[in-house]
């Protein structure tokens, strides 16, 4: 029955996130939900007051239930059973309108479903309104909660989650009136929040790649693609040569600027040439008058090397 895949989601808390989504099984499961009729107003009462009496029936020891609680006790398990397998196809209408990256459909109205179960058992007839109204906010809040807890690698906190709902509400309210790309100040203006708030909902919204997975390219890990942050040691090795075979060229140079380019280049950090015309007690002009001078010197001598 349908009512025992509703139940069983209930303690699993969804179906297996590994099993592939396949159009057939949720044809199948749509149209065994079809052969349900909706409730009458008046039988959705009537079902809606054998289940309130549930609980009362259950917590009576097994031992000391008569005939009569037996019978009162089926009758309202079949109610809440009716009641779950009438409104399938609410939990289905509104689970179309979410999308998750990580949840199929099929997860999202498994996840209704546990909302809606939860509905039946605190709905109460007497109150006015229909059990559709009631179980509507129980079955989205399931849903949305089940996005937030289960569809991002990093999991973004529920109040955050409904201000970016709220955030992206009102930049889809903006393009649907003709506002193209708006920014960051008309969203805030039209969602009625602060500018920081919104910046700030944005940036988490951002999607988190696993380094593991497969490029789009050509299906190398994501990880062999990232640049390292170290420096290799065959590059710290011909940074060696290379400053080893500048410092040999160096004695070409005259006084100022062997010690000018040392001071701007070989004392381990990048120097102005104010802070090296200071220590040297030169003007500045001075400094990179010399410095090209040497960078010109050992540039031509590079040649004469390349052309031996």
């Amino acid at each position: 029955m349908l009512w025992n895949t509703v139940v069983a989601g209930r303690s699993c808390q969804g179906w297996s996130r590994s099993e592939p989504v396949v159009s057939e099984s949720l044809a199948t499961y749509l149209q065994a939900i079809s052969r349900y009729p909706l409730l009458s107003a008046q039988r959705e009462i009537l079902l809606a007051k054998q289940v309130q009496a549930l609980p009362a029936l259950r917590r009576i020891p097994p031992q000391q239930r008569t005939c009569q609680h037996q019978r009162q006790l089926r009758a309202a398990e079949r109610a809440q059973q009716a009641m779950v397998n009438c409104n399938l196809r609410l939990v289905v209408s509104l689970a179309k309108a979410y999308r998750a990256d990580h949840l199929s459909l099929q997860d999202l109205i498994q996840e209704g479903n546990l909302g809606l179960l939860r509905a039946v058992e605190k709905y109460d007839p007497t109150l006015g309104y229909r059990f559709s109204t009631y179980a509507g906010w129980w079955i989205r809040q399931t849903i949305v909660r089940a996005i937030a807890n289960q569809d991002r690698t990093i999991r973004i906190p529920g109040h955050t989650n409904a201000l970016l709902r709220k955030v992206r509400a009102a930049a889809e309210r903006l393009g649907r009136g003709g506002v193209e790309n708006p920014s960051l100040s008309l969203i805030a203006l039209e969602a009625g929040l602060n500018l920081e708030a919104v910046a700030r909902s944005l940036e988490l919204s951002r999607k988190v790649q696993s380094l593991d997975a497969a490029s789009h390219l050509d299906g190398a890990c994501l990880l062999d693609l990232v640049a390292a942050d170290a420096v290799d040691a065959y590059e710290r090795l011909d940074h060696g040569i290379e400053l080893k075979q500048l410092q040999a060229r160096l004695g070409g140079l005259t006084d100022l600027e062997r010690a000018v380019l040392h001071g701007r280049y070989l004392c381990g950090q990048l120097r102005r040439p104010e802070q090296v015309g200071e220590e040297l007690g030169v003007a500045p002009t001075a400094v990179r008058l010399a410095e090209k001078r040497a960078i010109r010197r050992l540039r031509q001598h590079l040649r004469d090397c390349r052309s031996r």
